[in-house]
């Protein structure tokens, strides 16, 4: 599987409502901070270009990383086909 590409924050943040219920998303200044339900570590996604807002676009490799973070990477896969 390729390791490029890229999806986008609609349908990751659809993903996560399944595999991670009760995650909290917070907007930064240059990214989003996503943090797991009861606590813990938080995880920054790029936020995408300016106006972008939900439309934008992130790297699959970050949301691997999110994924295999929270330890919810077989649901994620489950989820989005491009993962």
């Amino acid at each position: 599987m390729a390791s490029s590409g890229e999806l986008r924050l609609t349908d990751i943040e659809r993903a996560l409502e399944v595999c991670l219920p009760g995650c909290r998303w917070v907007l930064g200044v240059h990214r989003w901070h996503i943090y797991p339900p009861g606590g813990g570590a938080a995880f920054y996604l790029p936020k995408g270009g300016h106006g972008a807002g939900r439309r934008a676009v992130v790297q699959r490799g970050h949301v691997r990383k999110l994924a295999r973070q929270f330890d919810v990477l077989a649901c994620m896969q489950a989820e989005l086909d491009a993962l």
